[in-house]
């Protein structure tokens, strides 16, 4: 009953926070906003994306409430949110965060059928998880004020603290709150000591859930993946026979895999030329979760992917220009004048016949002075796209492409690891530019004009 007084409360407010000159509902905008910058962030066509557009979403939001005049109306018109209050786009946020994180107490009556372990089982794989949290820390110089640090614990449930981002103290307490928001997927996401760094925001999006109806690992089977060259790989590819929604439009076939009781999906986008990987689209998402259900014959890979991406030239390029120049108006968000250093954001997924577990951390560094027909197969056999959403508000949580993946059957899938040892770290740069003088720590570095990755 909660559940439907939440989703109803969502839709009342979407509704209630439309602005005056007809601007699209808040849900809608979100949609769109996904889609302009995931296809930002997938211009390079040949490599594999994980992105989070909500996670970037919610910490622009955060950001936005500490901007005034023309900086707040880049950050806007970046977002697509103009003509929308920042108390209106607070509001949405908190009730979305509600309705995406609610999960209905456990509870077990004793029965002679079911042990409580069994019960726990059916209610975890029943029930998705989807954690949100947001923090904002500052150096011990540069006082927030009391209203914007209101707003965010108040609408964003945010942890609100001094931090001296100068010490490796003040960084492990970063990457500690990273790691533990991400359920260990994420384990750090700064890599040393910055000074330089004023102001930071963080938000982390963790997402856990079982399919509505599992694969069965037996009828897992290596078969070949097409890539986009033309060449072809051994993957461990999973079966299964029923039912989903799935439709084809101009340029995919589509298909839909529930999770749990069927709140949140996947949606996979297979381009119907097997080697080319068209630009996906709103209109192409928006046509699949509202296909009708048809009988399929799913094969799908077994797959994770990776990936880190600073998103400061992305929102440059939507028109967030002020923001990050020293003369941005962040007046409201403290007396000392700061600006946006840089955005990005880390994210990693990984699949398997049991469901899909998912997370993805979005870090702004400011600083001063994200009918039943026949059974037809749909096989994953070539580069695609997929979507996670949460359906009663289409909520799109992850976004993705696989456009390459591992090659041996029951090997470790995603990203190769390059070790870096002490003896070849004269020439390693992190992706600030900044030399590196030891070893480096797990994370994604430059190393002689090329970009390598420790783990």
């Amino acid at each position: 009953m909660k559940k439907i007084f939440m989703i109803c409360a969502l839709l009342m407010a979407s509704v209630s926070v439309m602005a005056q000159d007809n601007t699209e509902p808040l849900e809608t905008i979100y949609q769109r906003f996904a889609f302009t910058l995931f296809n930002k962030v997938a211009e390079d066509g040949n490599k594999n994306v994980i992105l989070s557009p909500l996670s970037a979403q919610i910490a622009l939001s955060m950001v936005q409430n500490g901007a005034a005049n023309n900086t707040l109306a880049e950050i806007q018109e970046a977002m697509g949110t103009t003509g929308y209050t920042n108390e209106q786009v607070n509001a949405y946020n908190q009730q979305l965060a509600e309705q995406l994180t609610y999960r209905p107490p456990f509870n077990y009556t004793p029965s002679p059928y079911q042990t409580e372990e069994e019960a726990r089982q059916q209610y975890e794989a029943a029930y998705p998880i989807c954690e949100i949290a947001n923090g904002v820390w500052s150096m011990p110089d540069i006082p927030l004020y009391d209203s914007y640090k209101n707003l965010l614990t108040t609408h964003y449930n945010a942890e609100v603290d001094n931090v001296d981002f100068g010490t490796q103290e003040g960084i492990d307490h970063i990457n500690g709150w990273v790691n533990e928001k991400t359920h260990q997927l994420i384990p750090f996401i700064l890599n040393e000591p910055n000074p330089n760094i004023s102001v930071l925001l963080a938000n982390a999006l963790y997402f856990k859930g079982s399919w509505s109806e599992p694969f069965d690992p037996h009828d897992t089977q290596t078969e070949l993946f097409y890539l986009a060259d033309g060449k072809t790989i051994n993957v461990d590819m999973m079966q299964t026979d029923m039912k989903f929604r799935s439709t084809t439009t101009g340029q995919f076939n589509t298909l839909t895999i529930p999770y749990g009781y069927r709140d949140f999906s996947m949606t996979f986008f297979l381009p119907t030329e097997n080697y080319s990987i068209p630009q996906l689209t709103y209109e192409d998402w928006f046509a699949a979760i509202n296909a009708p259900y048809k009988g399929k014959k799913l094969k799908m890979p077994k797959f994770e992917i990776d990936g880190d991406y600073n998103l400061t030239n992305i929102f440059q390029s939507l028109g967030m220009d002020e923001a990050f120049c020293p003369g941005a108006d962040f007046s409201q968000l403290s007396e000392v004048a700061v600006w946006i250093d840089q955005v990005f954001q880390s994210g990693k997924i990984t699949v398997d016949e049991k469901g899909t577990e998912a997370a993805a951390v979005t870090v702004i560094e400011m600083t001063s002075g994200v009918q039943e027909p026949s059974t037809e197969a749909f096989t994953v056999d070539h580069p695609f796209y997929f979507t996670i959403e949460y359906l009663p508000t289409h909520t799109i949580l992850f976004m993705g492409r696989m456009m390459e993946i591992s090659s041996s059957a029951g090997s470790q899938q995603g990203i190769r690891n390059i070790t870096a040892t002490p003896e070849t770290n004269h020439h390693i740069y992190d992706l600030q530019g900044r030399q590196l003088h030891n070893a480096p720590a797990k994370g994604v570095y430059i190393q002689d004009g090329k970009i390598f990755i420790v783990r």
